[in-house]
């Protein structure tokens, strides 16, 4: 599922609760709550995750960003150094790019190989992180709570043996808290951040830098296995040169 295929990717674990403290001492969270609680669906918005993850034998933390602006959504994990950016054409057509900022690369993944492989999103799943659409058809509704003065809903699912609950804010789409536990262990994202995308304190990825980065289109990678960088992009794909099984957002 796209979906489950996504939250491997973030590697989002299993913390419930209220939301950490604020990364800028200035800021509250109350002040951030209330920024995106004044959000519509569609607005632009540079946020902060919290990402904790653990099983029986190691544990880790680590930020996590989401950059969302009209047609195009980037992703950007601070521990692996890598983002996935997504596009959404004028003929509502979406493509990925695959960042690796320490290789200095791109990988493009084109419409139709995202198509042909499965692994073609819904624009709302990429936007939201979680299809507003499947909160309200595959998962069970479990209750609200007001925190800071906003209104968060809670939900829950067990799907292919994986526990997934979502705290989310409906005002903007997003989740506060994406809590996932599996036989392989827990994992969390929690938000502890989100501006208008001129605060952030980070920012997404340059046209300039993107241009500066070598290029290798997705359908070329098979013709490339000779090529140390790619096959050092395959190891980190976690999925030597079967490249059919891309994760996901």
């Amino acid at each position: 599922m796209v979906m489950q295929k996504k939250l491997n990717l973030l590697q989002i674990a299993l913390i419930t609760g209220l939301l950490v403290a604020c990364t800028d001492p200035e800021r509250g969270v109350e002040s951030d709550l209330e920024f995106v609680n004044a959000q519509s669906v569609h607005a632009a918005m540079s946020c902060q995750y919290a990402r904790h993850s653990q099983d029986d034998h190691h544990q880790s933390d680590a930020s996590w960003f989401l950059f969302r602006s009209t047609d195009r959504v980037e992703s950007f994990d601070e521990a692996s150094q890598q983002s996935q950016i997504w596009e959404k054409d004028q003929n509502g057509l979406v493509s990925e790019m695959r960042v690796f900022h320490a290789e200095k690369l791109v990988l493009e993944v084109s419409n139709g190989d995202l198509l042909v492989s499965g692994h073609l999103p819904k624009w709302a799943t990429v936007w939201s992180i979680v299809d507003p659409e499947d909160l309200s058809r595959r998962f069970n509704s479990i209750g609200t709570e007001m925190v800071h003065g906003v209104l968060v809903e809670r939900f829950q699912a067990e799907m292919d043996g994986v526990d997934t609950q979502v705290e989310w804010l409906k005002s903007a789409a997003i989740p506060m808290v994406l809590k996932r536990t599996s036989e392989r262990g827990t994992d969390t994202v929690r938000l502890i951040r989100c501006t208008s995308p001129a605060e952030g304190l980070v920012h997404p990825t340059s046209e300039q830098k993107l241009l500066d980065y070598r290029h290798i289109d997705f359908s070329d990678l098979g013709d490339m296995e000779s090529d140390p960088q790619v096959q050092r992009i395959a190891k980190l794909l976690g999925h030597g040169h079967d490249h059919g099984e891309e994760d996901r957002h």
